[in-house]
């Protein structure tokens, strides 16, 4: 279940999205305190690192975010410079893509292989050719986390 949040702006403006993911039944895609957080911008960490639970999981876009910005102690910092590696493979806008390849690597969630098969069966035809920038994308967010261990 998933719940996304637009600002009046989309691109550049504020967002947010919550994702519940459980094989049972969902009742609410609300969470009060959440297992893990991605947060892309200054804004957003002011507004979103308290909703994070104890011990849960905080990624920061290094490229934009300064560990030492963070207030929580309470939980595992993940820095990753989402914006730096989504320029390296070719096309800054994929930084929400490098984001979900370091999240699916170091939470296991979702298998990367489940990922790289929805591309097909979600995307319309016309942004296939889209496919290969994104996937390059996921596995440098992927390597990003292997790297810290």
């Amino acid at each position: 279940s998933y719940l996304p949040i637009y600002g009046v702006e989309m691109r550049g403006g504020s967002a947010d999205c919550t994702v519940v993911m459980s094989s049972q039944e969902i009742g609410s895609p609300l969470v009060e305190r959440a297992d893990a957080v991605i947060v892309m911008n200054p804004d957003s960490l002011s507004k979103y690192e308290k909703r994070v639970r104890k011990d849960g999981l905080l990624f920061i876009n290094a490229s934009l975010i300064k560990p030492e910005e963070t207030s929580r102690q309470d939980v595992t910092l993940l820095p990753v410079p989402f914006n730096d590696i989504a320029l390296e493979t070719g096309n800054a806008r994929l930084a929400n893509m490098v984001a979900l390849g370091a999240f699916t690597e170091k939470t296991r969630l979702v298998q990367m292989t489940s990922l790289l098969n929805a591309f097909e069966n979600v995307l319309d035809k016309r942004y296939h050719s889209l496919i290969p920038a994104n996937i390059k994308a996921l596995e440098q967010g992927a390597e990003f986390i292997r790297s810290l261990s």
